[in-house]
């Protein structure tokens, strides 16, 4: 649609439009029609709605008229041949500079052109199929307009430039005159043009216009291409505009660190601020987003976590985390990851970046007073993004294993082995419940409970326990740990209360039972002598395991109503029957 730009006014193509109600094949016959009319307004008419109607059955009407047109209808029939590709436009359009200086001109003043213009616009057709041989008329429009340019300029000297050995100092000189040119919008294109042309042997140029020029686009510009073509001086340039430029100087941040994302560039835009009166929360808020970049696929995963190690250091020489006590505890984890890793247990590698990656998180989250242990900025971005980065080259990291409640919790000496239930989550098929680091038969229930075998063994002494689950046999990654307490004698007791009692008239009554656990664990009293019914069988499905708290109706005993029940735990009783007494 640029070829028609070159030849129809716009205000003249908006004040037709193609009447709604009739049919393509309609529309062209009118267009012929128009073609064919003597009539120069039905004429141009047509030819405007051929930019619309897509009609390349047009082509060969408009090369049997164009020698019958104005200067100005021939150049526009040009443009449209141009448009459909003509196979004869470049004949046509030679032909066209060969008779144009003494073909009459169109009497409307809406669309008079002088003669010079309009060989140019055929020779941007001739142009755009390849046809350089009339580039002269490029040169004497810009001779006509100097000291002026002109819109497409840039476009037209490059082709020549790249495509005309012979007048490539001419093009070269013009595309410099356009860059000098503070008023002229040509010289981004004219940048581009020399830069495509000439690469990098053109950096002063480019660097001059960077350091120089007050048109931001244009620096801009500039910036872009020094960075493509890495100018050894780009570092100290870009820097020092952040510093000088007190309107867009945030925007530098973001292409600086993307060049050189480095901890010491990071620092020394971070204590630039101190420096810098303007646009300090946007220039901190660019700071605040930047992640540095992934380790290309060449990095090892040893080399990620050697380097993190190293990054520890560094940050902590920047003051971007806490005294020597949190850095020592850092570096542990990346030294035991890093020991894993070298033993070939990637999944206890991972473990421990996980944990220092959500160290350095927390950490960060908490510090908004430098305490001993924060993580600043300069910390976060380089420490949590880069552990993150190696785990995403480690195995996956399970939902970290921890434990929630032990049922029991709670066990009387010398009365043999049970199930222990560990409630938590992380768990996963090859988990195995620890009881003094000595694992237990464990059986998977889900996610979030285990079932382990305990022995009689294991509490046979008065003590302390600790449980922990490891996630799985290959791996050391271990749980948090919970205390398992094996006791003579109940911390608190264990209450036993009768529901209700209901007469079936059939003989037999039915007794529901709760209790009151005042621990704040889970107790384990087995069927025996600290939890039996009389009379016999001592055993009439009562519990053994009685939850922290109040629990109402956990089992019915039916017996005959001839006689009273008596449940006893733990030296406590309730008696129901035909006769209760407290």
């Amino acid at each position: 649609m640029k070829i028609m730009k070159l030849f129809i006014p716009v205000l003249f193509l908006a004040a037709y439009s193609l009447h709604s109600q009739t049919t393509i094949v309609e529309q062209k016959n009118i267009i012929l029609e128009e073609l064919h009319s003597s009539d120069n307004s039905a004429k141009h008419h047509g030819l405007t709605r051929l930019f619309i109607v897509d009609m390349p059955e047009a082509v060969p009407v408009l090369e049997q008229i164009i020698w019958n047109q104005d200067r100005e209808t021939a150049g526009t029939i040009l443009a449209l041949l141009t448009y459909y590709k003509s196979a004869n436009l470049i004949s046509l359009a030679h032909e066209y500079l060969a008779r144009v200086d003494t073909m009459r001109q169109n009497e409307n003043p809406f669309f008079k052109e002088d003669i010079p213009q309009l060989k140019y616009k055929v020779t941007s057709c001739l142009f755009r199929m390849g046809d350089y041989s009339t580039f002269q008329y490029v040169f004497d429009k810009i001779e006509r307009l100097k000291p002026k340019t002109f819109f497409g300029s840039a476009v037209m000297l490059k082709r020549i430039l790249f495509n005309v050995p012979g007048y490539e100092l001419q093009a070269k000189t013009e595309l410099l005159r356009i860059i000098s040119d503070t008023d002229s919008e040509e010289r981004q294109a004219a940048l581009d043009v020399l830069a495509e042309k000439y690469g990098d042997s053109v950096s002063v140029l480019v660097k001059s216009t960077f350091a120089n020029t007050s048109d931001e686009a244009l620096r801009s510009r500039a910036m872009k291409l020094m960075l493509k073509y890495d100018h050894p001086e780009i570092k100290d340039l870009l820097y020092a505009r952040f510093l000088a430029d007190t309107i867009d100087n945030w925007l530098y941040v973001g292409v600086i660190l993307k060049k050189y994302p480095t901890p010491a560039m990071y620092e020394l835009l971070l204590q630039s601020l101190n420096n810098i009166t303007s646009n300090n929360q946007s220039i901190g808020t660019s700071l605040f987003i930047f992640e540095p970049p992934k380790p290309d696929t060449s990095t090892s995963v040893l080399q990620m976590v050697q380097n993190l190690n190293s990054l520890i250091d560094t940050s902590y020489g920047y003051g971007w985390i806490g005294n020597a006590s949190f850095m020592q505890e850092l570096k542990g984890y990346m030294n035991t990851a890093l020991n894993k890793l070298q033993n070939g247990d990637s999944l206890s590698c991972a473990i421990e970046v996980q944990r220092f990656s959500d160290t350095v998180y927390a950490e960060f989250a908490d510090s908004l007073e430098r305490t001993q242990r924060f993580v600043g900025l300069g910390g976060m971005n380089f420490l949590y993004y880069n552990a993150l980065y190696a785990l995403e080259r480690l195995p996956s990291v399970p939902v970290s294993t921890k434990l929630d409640v032990l049922t029991p919790a709670i066990a009387f000496t010398g009365y043999g082995g049970f199930a222990l239930e560990v409630s938590g989550k992380g768990f996963t098929s090859a988990s195995k419940v620890l009881w003094n680091d000595s694992v237990r038969t464990t059986t998977f229930v889900s996610d979030s409970l285990l079932r382990a075998s305990i022995l009689a063994s294991d509490v046979a002494t008065v003590g302390d326990k600790i449980v922990r689950v490891k996630y799985d046999s290959a791996s050391s990654a271990l749980s948090d740990s919970m205390v398992f307490s094996v006791v003579n004698t109940l911390p608190k007791p264990v209450r036993l209360v009768i529901e209700k009692e209901i007469d079936s008239h059939n003989g037999t009554m039915t007794a529901w039972f709760g209790y009151l656990n005042v621990n704040d664990r889970s107790v384990y009293i087995p069927v025996g002598d600290k939890n039996s019914f009389t009379p016999t069988p001592i055993d009439r499905g009562q519990a053994t395991i009685f939850l922290p708290g109040r629990h109402k109706y956990v089992f019915g005993v039916t017996f005959p109503n001839t006689i009273n029940i008596e449940w006893q735990l733990n030296g406590r009783r309730a008696k129901a029957g035909s006769v209760c007494e407290d």
